[in-house]
């Protein structure tokens, strides 16, 4: 029970930014309203799995700045040790909520890609370069300047300092270096950066993806024939299963999108309660019965139900037509970035227990998301759209 209150509480501390937030008209609000219900729910979706990742790592960073090791256990006085289920559930919030990431990135793409028969190479690349690089390059500021507060180390050098900043600037495909002795590597962001290199990979294998998938007539067997090939190798040993696994999420929500194009009756079962319900059942299976593995090959398929439930536009018993889940999910890439700094400064510089520091850290969180949300990514935003303007058949002979 103790447990189950210090998740409520945290997750109210997330919320109450965007709650107040919904009363207001705004950028963010008019941001988080979309005509389809499936991508209303995507995008509430979103903000929940960011939030998610957010109090998974709440442990994690109170035992490194105060017991100096990045895990669940070590120096964990905040659940009981006689159950290890609270644990369990906590370690469940990060991995769930990154393979749900991918599977939207995969749902949404692969949307676009088969609606339209292929995609804009340049224009997509423009678009996911506007997405992506400001909002990362705005946290490296941050984590340069807290690492300066923080206290630099005794022999730092310019050259470090410009390894540092080059080691980041490979988005996660390096293991970033620190030049203060307060923390290691990128767990000033809570370690998040690692999962960019995988959506870069993504996007750099994504018009491949579909161009090879559009050759197809029976696109649908085409793809689960691929997730099938993807999930023997992994079998055989061929590649290791964490990345098999983060593979098979891109391909279900690649395959969510099929799905709905070539057969679309089907969303009036995937939004049925009972299907619902069958989804949730599955998370939870999944979550149980791993317990604190992260990546299994057996995850993704359990976890498919939930998603494409959701994507076909189930709201998961009401949760995910809450409004301020909805700004979370606008906001939810800053959130996803910003909190392991947020973290770092709470537990550096305060004396704050865990649950008040983490209260502290998660509305703080919460709050700069949305100004970094508003005046970060979506000028950059703004700017990707109107390329697609520019770059129509309509337009193409002006």
């Amino acid at each position: 029970m103790y447990a189950l209150a210090a998740y409520l509480l945290f997750m109210a501390a997330a919320l109450l930014p965007f709650w107040l937030a919904s009363y207001k008209k705004s950028t963010l609000l008019a941001d988080s309203e979309y005509r389809d219900p499936g991508s209303n729910h995507i995008n509430a979706l979103r903000g929940l799995a960011a939030l998610l990742v957010a109090l998974h790592h709440s442990v994690f960073a109170y035992n490194y700045y105060h017991q100096g090791s990045w895990s669940l256990s070590e120096g964990n006085h905040f659940f009981s040790t006689e159950n290890d289920y609270p644990l369990i559930l906590l370690a469940s919030f990060g991995y769930v909520p990154v393979m749900l990431f991918f599977m939207i990135t995969g749902y949404l793409f692969g949307n676009h890609g088969i609606k339209n028969n292929g995609i804009n190479i340049p224009l997509f690349y423009y678009k996911r370069f506007a997405r992506i690089v400001p909002q990362y390059l705005f946290v490296l500021v941050a984590v340069l300047f807290v690492s300066f507060a923080m206290g630099l180390k005794p022999s730092t050098t310019l050259t470090e300092i410009l390894r540092f900043i080059v080691s980041w600037l490979t988005f996660g495909f390096v293991e970033p270096v620190s030049f203060t002795p307060v923390y290691r590597g990128s767990l000033i962001v809570a370690g998040v950066i690692w999962t960019l290199a995988y959506e870069w990979m993504f996007y750099l294998a994504f018009p491949a993806i579909i161009a090879f998938i559009c050759l197809f007539r029976n696109k649908v067997a085409c793809l689960a024939v691929a997730i099938i090939t993807i999930a023997a190798v992994c079998k055989l040993g061929v590649i290791n299963e964490k990345n098999a696994t983060l593979a098979l999420c891109f391909g279900f929500g690649i395959l969510a999108a099929l799905l709905h194009e070539y057969y679309p009756e089907l969303k009036r079962v995937l939004v049925n309660k009972l299907f619902v319900l069958f989804a949730i059942a599955s998370v939870v299976i999944m979550v149980w019965g791993l317990k604190y593995k992260a990546y299994s090959i057996y995850s993704a398929p359990m976890l498919f139900p939930l998603f494409i439930s959701v994507a076909s536009g189930a709201s998961l018993l009401g949760l995910l037509k809450f409004m301020p889940l909805r700004l979370a999910g606008t906001a939810s890439y800053s959130i996803y970035l910003l909190h392991g700094v947020v973290y770092a400064c709470i537990f550096t510089w305060t004396h704050l227990s865990f649950i008040p520091g983490v209260i502290i850290s998660l509305l703080i969180t919460a709050s700069v998301s949305m100004l970094t949300y508003r005046w970060v990514e979506r000028p950059f935003i703004k700017q990707s759209k109107k390329a697609v303007y520019a770059f129509t058949p309509a337009n193409a002979k002006e």
